[in-house]
């Protein structure tokens, strides 16, 4: 796990801070709880487990997950014991492919004792199960086995997305899912959000955007889908506008017709607000979103002012994006509002 959160009077702490803290409360000789980001050391410990760490009485066993302070980030690092040489110990995240490296005993600070998962204790692979797990990892057989678990989950989503792009499923799934809700997201259903997003990183509470509204899709009380509406001043060219950020469905609800939910709401917020058009940009290659984006009248647009953002980030992650754009007219506006209230199923709560 490499970085960590812990809870002072309501504040957040993390970094420097919260190595010293550590190191000062082991020292004393007193245990220290606090949360865990990241999923260096999954599944055995996962990202926003409560964990606990003790002082040392006696040395460091194989097997065990220890803290220490990594020099090469500077920053409190929680991993396993895999193997002692005579320079020092060997550690490892159980999900990672190679060791952090050799550490003296001086660098390592406390044991885990204690893995706490939603309010429970669990075993954390602290048990008498530690050697084994250290061998395995040792040996780089433990993430070998963990693909091996995980291959028939993969197989299967794999199957699932591409059954999501055909039409006979689109339209069953449109007949038989349960009742969506089109809502504003709350503060918590926000946090949600980026969280899924941002897996295993830290966010720091902000205030919202006074320029952007987000709505959810949810079924039930699950996050199904996400999309938000950003109103652009001139003072962001080239953004400026309307635009439409961030759709995006989960994968176990695609194909029943959410995304164009989200969408169509976006769509009637801006063109209540007086908003002649909405835009947005998505990958040239994303087939499946340009499609939805056309049936809802978007188009791919001329847009010089966008050539060289959309070329500079196309260096960096190698995929070319296009600004796509449809005019609102107000005798649209009945018709959207209608597509989202009308079918079977689903509710709007956004207005």
């Amino acid at each position: 796990m490499s970085s960590f959160v812990t809870q002072i009077e309501n504040a957040p702490i993390t970094g420097a801070t919260l190595r010293e803290l550590t190191r000062v409360v082991l020292e004393h000789g007193k245990p220290f709880r606090f949360t865990a980001r990241g999923y260096s050391m999954s599944p055995f410990i996962q990202d926003g487990d409560a964990i606990t760490l003790a002082p040392f009485a006696d040395a460091p066993h194989i097997g065990e997950v220890v803290a220490f302070i990594n020099p090469a980030s500077d920053r409190l690092v929680v991993h396993r014991l895999i193997a002692e040489t005579s320079d020092g110990f060997v550690l490892k995240g159980d999900n990672i492919a190679e060791p952090d490296g050799v550490f003296a005993r001086a660098q390592i600070l406390g044991r885990v004792v204690r893995v706490e998962r939603d309010g429970k204790t669990v075993g954390g692979g602290i048990g008498a199960e530690r050697a084994a797990i250290a061998f395995l990892s040792r040996e780089q057989i433990l993430l070998a086995l963990k693909a091996l678990y995980y291959f028939p989950r993969r197989v299967a989503g794999v199957m699932l997305r591409r059954a999501q792009n055909l039409a006979p499923y689109r339209a069953l799934g449109r007949r038989v899912q349960p009742r969506v809700v089109i809502a504003e997201a709350s503060d918590a259903e926000l946090a949600e959000v980026q969280r899924r997003f941002n897996p295993g990183v830290w966010m720091r509470s902000t205030p919202r955007n006074p320029n952007a509204t987000h709505y959810v899709a949810k079924i039930g009380d699950d996050l199904a889908g996400f999309v938000e509406l950003v109103r652009h001043p001139p003072a962001h060219f080239p953004y400026v506008g309307h635009w439409l950020f961030s759709l995006h469905v989960w994968t176990r609800w695609r194909g029943c017709g959410i995304g164009e939910l989200l969408t169509r709401q976006a769509m009637m917020q801006a063109q209540s607000e007086g908003a002649h058009e909405l835009r947005l940009i998505v990958f040239a290659d994303n087939a499946p979103a340009i499609k939805l984006y056309r049936k809802l009248g978007f188009a791919i647009c001329d847009a010089p002012e966008f050539t060289r953002v959309l070329h500079d980030k196309a260096r960096v992650n190698g995929r070319r994006r296009v600004v796509m754009r449809c005019v609102l007219s107000r005798q649209s506006l009945a018709v959207i509002r209608g597509s989202l209230i009308a079918p079977s199923g689903i509710t709007n709560n956004a207005e």
